[in-house]
């Protein structure tokens, strides 16, 4: 049921997918294995793991989000912490005609005041 209208964010699943087709080896993110003590070393995302983990996030959306919406390009809230989720979920909607907002967990006066109809909570660490 992946909706059909394009949005100006079109452009940006879309590179990115050209991207993990034409050099799926390249290296688009740097994450520390460790928060605390970068010398740990870091962990490489390559364009092909982005763009999968997009998709699946996108197959998710489309299969648990997607049914509950009411109009196209509906915002949903994402509660989370400031890593690659965002960025993922954030395209992934895209990809299937919604918007993410990110904001605080702690904050939970938007899902009370009824401004999302739809607020998805991280739960555990990458």
């Amino acid at each position: 049921m992946t909706r059909t209208t394009l949005s100006p964010l079109d452009s940006i699943p879309k590179s990115l997918d050209r991207r993990a087709e034409s050099k799926p080896d390249s290296i688009l993110f740097c994450i520390p294995k460790d928060e605390s003590d970068l010398s740990k070393g870091f962990h490489d995302v390559t364009a092909k793991q982005f763009v999968n983990a997009i998709n699946h996030a996108a197959k998710w959306l489309d299969e648990n989000v997607v049914p509950k919406t009411k109009e196209e390009f509906e915002v949903f809230a994402y509660g989370g912490p400031n890593d690659l989720r965002y960025p993922i979920l954030a395209v992934a909607a895209a990809k299937c005609g919604l918007q993410v907002r990110r904001s605080s967990i702690s904050d939970m006066r938007m899902v009370a005041s009824g401004d999302y109809d739809i607020f998805i909570i991280y739960s555990r660490k990458l």
